[in-house]
Parts: structure tokens; sequence; C-alpha cells
């Protein structure tokens, strides 16, 4: 069997995420750069004894009163070990798999925290757990775009009902796309404040990552406006990912003291119209919460589950973390 070796390397890690044509999104170097902010990201590499890569995996390394530990960046789902060998080290194959997966393991030793979610091509979590990590289920939403001939045929399967929100919004909202970052935040926040929360990413954020991305790829601010009263009522952030034809919503929100009946619906039908035909898929990402997830189901996606790994160097820092004491830690 070949000998595997595991080095930090982020460089590499960015030359290889300029070449590798199947790389998800959130594994690319310049999504990295935008939204792993307040920490630092390092890209560890596996390669075989003539040096040729085999795998990646990118952490978000932050620290808090001088302890690093490894977290999820914001509007990250899933990163985990990328396979660049697939027939060679697929969990198909057994022992090659394990023991591509032991070779990172202990790189992430040095770590007091670990918090790993792990794409869904990732099935086989084995060599963690018998390292002491524990794992829990979580849940993604992606529409195949694919399976769909143009728009028309995409509307007609969805429900009457839904059919029906979606003509009433749209005979009371006009539609522009803008590149101004502040309208569309304006109106994101809505859906927060209606919950009387704060928002969780700033518009400078938003601003970051806006100007991070737009070199790389499509994105597309959707701006909702009320006909009467011409007030921005809605709003979505989508990402458009030419390389792997992915579209991904990276925000979503409006204003409910403006917004007509069916609004929500709207938003989505109109964001999905505009991927059809460009993308094979999107994203509709990560979110656990019911009413987040029943809203979404609307659309008929294929519910892909992904794992999340966790593992405390010692038992009071589980309890403190989960507590909110030392770490605050977005589930």
């Amino acid at each position: 069997m070949r000998k595997i070796i595991v080095q930090h390397d982020t460089a590499r890690y960015r030359k290889i995420s300029c070449k590798a044509a199947d790389l998800p999104l959130y594994f690319r170097d310049f999504w990295l750069d935008a939204v792993c902010l307040g920490g630092e990201w390092n890209g560890l590499i596996a390669t075989d004894e003539k040096d040729q890569p085999l795998a990646i995996l990118p952490v978000f390394v932050k620290k808090k009163l001088g302890i690093p530990y490894v977290t999820m960046p914001p509007l990250t789902p899933y990163l985990g070990i990328w396979l660049l060998k697939p027939t060679l080290y697929s969990t198909g194959n057994t022992s090659a798999f394990y023991k591509l997966v032991n070779a990172f393991i202990p790189f992430l030793q040095r770590y007091f925290f670990i918090r790993m979610k792990m794409h869904p091509g990732f099935g086989n979590w084995l060599p963690f757990y018998w390292k002491g990590y524990t794992q829990k289920t979580y849940y993604i939403q992606i529409i195949d775009l694919k399976s769909w001939k143009n728009e028309q045929d995409f509307f007609s399967q969805l429900s009457n009902s839904v059919r029906k929100k979606i003509r009433s919004a749209a005979r009371k909202t006009d539609v522009e796309t803008t590149k101004n970052v502040d309208d569309f935040y304006k109106a994101w926040t809505g859906s927060f404040e209606r919950q009387q929360l704060n928002p969780p990413l700033s518009l400078s954020f938003y601003q970051h990552l806006y100007s991070r991305l737009e070199a790389h790829t499509e994105i597309v601010l959707f701006i909702f406006i009320d006909k009467s009263s011409r007030d921005i009522c809605g709003s979505r952030f989508v990402c458009i990912d030419h390389r792997t034809r992915s579209a991904y919503s990276l925000g979503m929100g409006q204003d409910y003291k403006v917004s007509p009946a069916g609004m929500g619906q709207f938003m989505q039908w109109m964001t999905i119209k505009h991927a059809i035909g460009k993308c094979t898929n999107f994203n509709l990402g990560g979110s656990m919460l019911e009413g987040v997830h029943h809203f979404n189901q609307q659309l008929n996606p294929r519910v892909v589950p992904y794992f999340v790994l966790e593992k405390f160097r010692w038992k009071w820092m589980e309890k403190a973390v989960s507590g909110g004491r030392l770490i605050s830690v977005a589930y």
C-alpha cells in the first residue's frame, strides 16, 4: 500500500483549488479568503511517496484566550476531506480510505476543540469515531435543476398553492438586480428584526464577501420592490459558480411590514428561474431550523445528509463550549 504524507501547505492548496475542476465552491481558496474572518484558514494536503496530491482538508482556526480551535466559517455548511483520487481512495476501498483519513487525524490533535462539517460525499466517519470523535447528522437541501427542461417545466411541478402565492406576489412586486450590498442587507435584516434577533452577519461582512467573490463567480443581488410604495420588501444574495455549474443561496430576507403575501415563494422562484439553464443544481444551504426546512421543501429539493464531527481535548471544555462560556459556536 502506498505511503501517505500529510503537510500544512496553504500555498499549494491554492494551486490545487485553481485546477480541480469538480471542487465545490466552499473548498475554493477565494471562498475561504472571503468567509474566514476573525481567524485563519490552513490547507492540509495528503500526498503519496511521489508527491502526487491525493486529498485536501481545509480547516478554519480561531483562538479564544490563546486556545486554538477548529470551527466552521460563516455561510459554509460543509468542508471536510476532499478526495482528489476518488477511484483509489473511495469509501468502497475501505483499507485505502481508512489509511488516508487516519493520515489527516494526527494533524488535528494540536487543537483543543474541533468541529467539522463533512461534505455529503464523505460517507464513512469510522476512523474519526475510533479516535474519540462524536457525530451528528445534519441535512442540506439541493434542487436538481438538470431534471427540468426549462423554467415552465419546473414551475408546473410545484403545488397549486405555491404557484398561486408566486403569481399573487408577482402582481404586486417589481424585481431588480443591484450591486448595492446595502440594499440587499437592509431587506435581509428584516427577517431577524421580526424575531427580535440581532443579524448574525454584519453589513461589512457581506460587502467583503461580495468584493471577494465577484472576480471569480457570478454574483446576483436580487431586490424586490413593492409596486405601490416603492419600498424594498425583500432581497436575495445568489452566487453562481460556472465551473461546477452550481448555484448557492447566501442570504434571503424580507421586510414583513411591507411584503405582500407569497413574497418568500416568489423570491425563491425568481432566483431559481435565473439559475435554470446555467446550473445543474441549486444549493439552498444547510439550515436545520424546522421552519426554514419546510419552507424550502415547497420547491421539492433533495434532502441530503452529511456528518458533523466534534472532539474536545478535555471533558470540561465540552461543557464550557456547549454552554457558550468559552467559545461561541454556531450550530
